[in-house]
């Protein structure tokens, strides 16, 4: 390796944790704006899903959305925004089936949650202990 390149930890902590937290804030966003942009629509689909409180559902998932991808685009407590999205994609896979683009913010968020080192910092302490 060069003394220029970049370890493989050094690349993915300047570049591919940047990148994915942008993307899944991208991922997040337009359909978190759409349900409100959409309302009675979105209320009408999680009424055909069988959620409870459709008209509730929207206006909570939908600010869950909103609020993780600022979270992630701001990078102002990353984690938060990531752990919020998982179970809100979780439930969206199951209710509404798998997607590409739920399935990777489940994935991207799981990921970007677990890798944080703040999180990592905390479990490390519990195991300490």
């Amino acid at each position: 390796m060069s003394p220029n390149s970049d370890s493989p930890a050094t690349w993915l902590r300047r570049h591919g944790r940047p990148g994915l937290r942008i993307g899944t804030a991208v991922l997040l966003l337009g359909p978190g704006v759409r349900k409100y942009l959409t309302y009675a629509q979105s209320v009408y689909f999680f009424t055909s899903l069988g959620l409870p409180m459709p008209e509730l559902s929207v206006v909570l998932v939908g600010a869950i959305e909103v609020g993780a991808a600022l979270s992630l685009f701001l990078n102002r407590v990353p984690w938060l925004g990531a752990l919020l999205a998982v179970p809100v994609m979780a439930v969206a896979i199951v209710t509404a089936g798998p997607s590409w683009q739920n399935v990777s913010v489940l994935l991207a968020g799981t990921f970007l949650f677990g890798s944080d080192r703040r999180v990592l910092g905390a479990i490390m302490r519990l195991f300490q202990s």
